[in-house]
């Protein structure tokens, strides 16, 4: 089985991973501050946000010149 060359998450990883936080603070931010009760974003909406973001993160972030893979 192939593996990674350095024990560090590889950099499409840490992006995603940022990407899914980032999603869920401003669904927050929206529904607890500025969104009224009739507009919340729902469950489902957020999580359809989330993994949208976090695809493009990891498909859009360039692999790192430590993300090699030792076979």
């Amino acid at each position: 089985m192939a593996r990674m060359q350095s024990k560090r998450p590889a950099a499409k990883v840490t992006a995603a991973t940022l990407a899914a936080a980032l999603a869920t603070v401003i669904v927050w931010v929206l529904n607890s501050f500025v969104l009224s009760e009739a507009q919340q974003i729902t469950e489902t909406v957020a999580g359809s946000l989330t993994t949208l973001l976090v695809a493009l993160a990891g498909y859009f972030t360039p692999p790192s010149e430590k993300d090699q893979v030792v076979v």
